[in-house]
């Protein structure tokens, strides 16, 4: 009795543990797998009027995410219950993260309850601490991120190699996990914080003057300033661009005494265009492999 009182409290604790860590859900920044996730469920279908409607959007949804999941790379078993989600709540950066929260809590007690079965009461409890003390466990939580699914195998995994271990097991537990969380803050690089950098940005620019984009649909940046947009912008990162169609977009922006540019830090043509041209850049933000450039010119065009 006492040993079953006490894993349902650990339970309860290690639940409770890995809820206040998903607090930071509305951290700033985007991760990669965050943007690829967004890119293969948004779409542009206006809100249905009618039941029969619903149904044809949703169709329509789940084979533009499947075809977008396998042109990215990713799973189709994370991509369509995502997209299946985000038909009935809505499309945004919470609710991935909440549907990976979610997640996540059932999991651990699925991770439990195998683990209990597979390798005993002792080693259900290992593999629940082994779970909720993860970093990354936490981490891939609060981020829409596929590698969630792979964590309660690995706590598995490590639960019935501990359970073989007969002296200083809790000791090796705590050392492990002291020494991933170690590992974990050293070697993770932090997100970039791409809403400040286009909080700054929309407070720089003034809604007249125009922006060219070549960020991907892809990328974290692209959401934020799908998000962000005022004033022109014209976005030309939705397809690769010829060196023809870069010089068009530069006569087009000739007139304007100031132009905004938003590039990935390897795309320099279209800079290098633009100063051709007479602009010069005199502000530079900068953020991951994203930077803004505001190029002006003294006198008009002739």
């Amino acid at each position: 009795m006492a040993v079953s009182q006490a894993a349902r409290r650990l339970t309860a604790a290690a639940i409770l543990l890995v809820a206040f860590g998903l607090i930071g859900l509305l951290q700033p920044g985007l991760s990669a797998a965050e943007a690829d996730a967004l890119w293969a469920v948004q779409d542009s279908q206006r809100p249905p009027d009618s039941l029969s409607q619903f149904l044809r959007q949703a169709q329509s949804s789940l084979t533009q995410a499947l075809s977008r999941a396998r042109e990215s790379g990713q799973s189709p078993l994370y991509i369509l219950p995502l997209d299946a989600w985000t038909q009935l709540v809505g499309v945004s950066v919470f609710s991935l993260r909440l549907l990976s929260a979610l997640v996540a809590l059932l999991l651990l007690a699925l991770t439990k309850a195998l683990a209990s079965r597979w390798v005993g009461a002792a080693g259900g409890m290992i593999a629940l601490v082994l779970l909720a003390t993860s970093i990354f466990f936490v981490i891939f939580a609060r981020q829409a991120n596929p590698l969630l699914l792979v964590m309660p195998l690995l706590a598995l995994l490590l639960a019935a190699g501990f359970q073989r271990l007969t002296r200083l097991r809790w000791i090796a537990l705590l050392v492990l996990v002291v020494a991933q969380w170690i590992a974990a803050l050293a070697l993770l690089p932090p997100t970039p914080d791409w809403g400040g950098m286009m909080q700054t940005f929309s407070r720089l620019r003034q809604p007249t003057e125009p922006a060219v984009s070549l960020v991907p649909p892809r990328e974290p940046l692209h959401y934020y300033l799908d998000a962000a947009h005022q004033g022109i912008i014209l976005d030309l990162g939705w397809r690769e661009q010829t060196p023809e169609s870069l010089e068009r977009a530069v006569t087009a922006l000739e007139p304007a005494p100031v132009v905004w540019a938003v590039l990935l830090a390897s795309e320099s043509d279209l800079l290098d265009r633009l100063e051709a041209a007479g602009f010069t850049a005199d502000t530079r933000l900068s953020e991951g492999d994203v930077q803004i450039y505001r190029l002006t010119r003294d006198e008009a065009p002739r």
